[in-house]
C-alpha cells in the first residue's frame, strides 16, 4: 500500500450516474463502483512499482482489475482526481464528488 497517499471518499467520473467510493477502517480499504451498469464492491490496493501506482480491485478474494493510476491532484496526501488506465488503454478520469 502506498502509505503516504489516501484514496478515500466519493469520485465521479465523466459517465452519468458513475460512482466510486473508497473507504478506509484501519487496515481494511474497501470500495464500490457503481453506475447504472457496473455494480461493483470489494476491496482495493494501491501501490506503487518503478515509478507507476497501480490499482488493485479485488472481488470475493480474487484480484478481478488492475489499472494503471495517475493522480491528477492532490492535497497534501489526499487524492482529489485521477485517471485509471486498463490493460486494454480505456480510460475512467474521476474527480472527488
Amino acid at each position: 500500500m502506498v502509505s503516504n497517499l489516501h484514496l478515500s471518499g466519493k469520485f465521479s467520473t465523466s459517465q452519468e450516474g458513475e460512482i466510486l467510493e473508497f473507504r478506509t477502517d484501519g487496515t481494511s480499504h474497501t470500495f464500490s463502483w457503481r453506475s447504472p451498469t457496473v455494480d461493483k464492491v470489494g476491496a482495493y490496493q494501491l501501490y506503487s512499482n518503478n515509478g507507476l501506482y497501480f490499482l488493485d480491485l479485488h472481488f470475493n478474494y480474487a484480484r478481478e482489475a488492475t489499472y494503471q493510476f495517475t493522480i491528477l491532484e492532490n492535497a497534501n496526501t489526499m487524492i482529489i482526481a485521477f485517471t485509471l488506465t486498463d490493460n486494454e488503454g480505456r480510460v475512467v478520469t474521476a474527480k472527488k464528488a
